[in-house]
């Protein structure tokens, strides 16, 4: 029996029997990652495009990932709060985040596992259209960080200026864990690190002067039904207290309630993260530019240069 070279051109691609090995000549190509971006991989994006940096802060466990993979899963059913799905380059990441809360995981109740410590700075991307001008595209810069570095900006206000979310941020928002506020055990505990997080933030030095400043309470079900009347008026009197001491501290000091996931059903996913969308998406003025110092004109032919139509 002969060896019989293969015309590769000669080869039915339903063969099964016939396999050809790769060559050199073979190009491949690295299909791009979708892994949520590093502080590296976010500055490279932003020098390629505009982009929203929205720092979601907050205790361990308040929440901060959850809201944002549900405002992403959200998408993933239906356009969403006049806003359409247009693109994410972190796919991926977004789709890690969210298994837990899925049939596939096998799991008796949602979750979103929580972010490790010992994770590095991470950033979701969202990219948005609003349905009633498809063409014009939001790209959302959703940061990613373990809520232990807060409790230390929180002790230590001065560490704020080396977080570039932080630095960077047109929108700081400071998550609450609503199952911690109508604890009546643990609800002055999460008030006062609230407190304590916000004053750190600004007397820092580190929030631009133009950043927008969120508090968002989270797991607002909890708040529903019969029974939970002084729970609501303890929240409200507590974001009243938080609107007094800071509002004046930042360009825009605003509340938010949303339910990321009931575990019960009985709330939509999601449900008041629109309200923020519209926030992290207006048009908003271009910062003011120091006027450059000129100088002395002293010839004739500079002053021709200013005159109208010159």
């Amino acid at each position: 029996m002969t060896d019989v070279d293969i015309d590769p051109s000669d080869i039915d691609a339903f063969d099964d029997d016939v396999s050809v090995p790769p060559t050199a000549e073979d190009d491949w190509e690295p299909l791009a990652s979708t892994r949520l971006f590093d502080g590296v991989g976010a500055d490279a994006f932003l020098r390629r495009a505009p982009a929203t940096i929205v720092a979601i802060v907050g205790e361990r466990g308040s929440g901060k990932t959850t809201l944002v993979s549900t405002i992403y899963e959200r998408f993933l059913r239906e356009p969403f709060g006049g806003y359409l799905f247009a693109l994410s380059r972190t796919l991926t990441g977004f789709e890690q985040r969210l298994f837990t809360s899925r049939l596939a995981s096998g799991r008796a109740v949602p979750a979103t596992p929580r972010t490790s410590a010992q994770d590095p700075l991470h950033f979701f991307h969202l990219a948005l259209a609003r349905d009633s001008n498809p063409s014009v595209h939001f790209n959302l810069l959703l940061s990613e960080r373990a809520g232990e570095l807060y409790r230390l900006v929180r002790d230590n206000p001065a560490r704020a200026l080396d977080l570039p979310e932080i630095t960077k941020a047109d929108h700081i928002v400071v998550v609450i864990d609503g199952r911690r506020l109508i604890d009546p055990k643990s609800a002055a505990e999460a008030a006062a690190e609230t407190r304590g997080l916000l004053r750190a933030l600004a007397d820092s030095g580190a929030v631009p002067t133009t950043a927008c400043v969120q508090v968002v309470a989270t797991k607002m079900d909890l708040f529903a039904g019969r029974g939970k009347t002084k729970s609501r008026a303890a929240l409200k009197e507590l974001q009243d207290a938080l609107t007094k001491a800071f509002a004046a501290r930042f360009a825009s000091f605003q509340h938010f309630e949303v339910t990321a996931r009931d575990p019960k059903a009985k709330v939509s996913v999601g449900s008041g993260t629109e309200r923020l969308l519209n926030l992290w998406t207006a048009d908003r003025p271009p910062p003011a530019r120091p006027k450059p110092d000129l100088p002395v004109l002293t010839t004739q032919f500079d002053r021709l240069r200013l005159k109208p139509g010159a």
